[in-house]
Formats: C-alpha cells, structure tokens, sequence
C-alpha cells in the first residue's frame, strides 16, 4: 500500500456563524500507508462568505508511516453575504502520496440588499456594511443612474479632507444596480483611523449622491 496522507479529525466549534461571531476549525493529518509521504503541505480555500485569520498553507515535510500531525488551527471570520452557506475545503498536497481532501461549512447569513431606485441621489445611496471594520473586510458602495454618465466617487473625512477617490470619470451605464468596493485605505494606502466618512458620488449628467459611512474596529 502506497503512502497515503488524509484529514484523521476535524472539528468546528459552531455551526452557524452570524456578524461579529468568530468561529474556529480544527483538523490533524495522518499517513495510514505502508510509506513515508514526502513533501506533505496543506492548503485550506474558503468561498467569499468567510476568511480566515491565519495563513491558508502550511508546509509539514515527511510524514512516516503512521505518523500524525499535530492539531491545525483556524478562527473563521464572516466575510460575506451573497452566500448562504461558507464553505471551506482542506487540500492535501504530497509528491508521493495519495491524498483525500476535507471539506466542511457554516450556515452564513444571506443578506438581500434594497434597490438604488434607478437614480442618483442622496436617498438610494447607501453602502454595507456600515460600521465596518476594515481590518475584517470591505464595504461596498451601492447606487445606480438614471442617465449613462462619467462617475466620479471621493470619500472624504468629517473635516472635509479628500481621502481617497475611488473612482473618477468612469463610462458607467444607467439602468442597473452599480457598486465600488472601499478597503478603509486612504490614498497613500494606509489605514484610516475609526471615524465617520462621506462619500460622494457625481456625475457628469449632474446627477449626485451623498452618503456616510462609518469606520469600526
């Protein structure tokens, strides 16, 4: 019987992982086999509805017959809401052994966000979500045209300081639900502190929205 290494056990702490909750997975490989597996790594990829705080590979080396790993640690953060479920998959990766990956979930909330109305203005922008805490994810910027324009989009501090443009005179089209992501970085790329913010998006239509987001950690 060749080398084989797989995922011997596994554990989540919670199953259902909502905003603001931390969860963790835990897991040790193990070579069954009648060889050594050589060069063994593991590799754990998740879809957008979660992150991890750690990193994603781990390199092991040899795993002799029989021999196991210690236990691997992850904690789980809610990344995202265009899912129903976060899922997470462990690949085994050896340059002699059989592998079998581990795949695993959380229950996530799928959160259905409200329309832009069709138009810019102040009242069908909005951004989600909002507080956020940049060190966890983005928030998005939500809006929509009535006229096909350039847009431009600025984030701006409680003092009125320019923090960073997002985005500016960009062909965007009407008709359709529009977004732009924000990392919470300003333009020199550093983080911004916890505060309110304003964006404002314009047009060359003369159209125009305002809106505030709110910096949490």
């Amino acid at each position: 019987m060749p080398a084989i290494v797989t995922v011997k056990e596994v554990s989540q702490n919670i199953y259902n992982l909502g905003q603001g909750q931390i969860a963790t997975i835990q897991l040790n490989l193990i070579n069954p086999g009648a060889l050594p597996a050589e060069n063994v790594s593991l590799v754990i990829s998740t879809n957008g509805a979660i992150s991890l705080n750690e990193a994603d590979s781990i390199y092991i080396g040899t795993l002799l017959q029989g021999e196991e790993t210690g236990i691997f640690t992850w904690t789980v953060n809610l990344a995202g809401t265009d899912y129903s479920r976060g899922v997470w998959t462990a690949d085994i990766y050896s340059s002699n052994a059989r592998t079998f990956p581990y795949s695993g979930s959380f229950v996530t909330p799928k959160i259905t966000t409200p329309s832009t109305g069709g138009r810019l203005s102040s009242e069908n922008v909005y951004c989600y979500p909002n507080p956020f805490n940049p060190d966890l994810r983005q928030t998005t910027l939500r809006y929509s045209l009535e006229k096909t324009a350039e847009v431009t989009i600025k984030i701006y501090d409680a003092g009125g300081n320019l923090v960073i443009a997002l985005m500016e005179d960009v062909q965007q089209l009407s008709g359709q639900e529009l977004s732009v992501g924000w990392d919470g970085r300003n333009g020199e790329g550093d983080m911004v502190s916890n505060g309110v913010y304003f964006f404002i998006i314009e047009t060359s239509e003369n159209e125009r929205g305002v809106g505030k987001i709110a910096v949490l950690r």
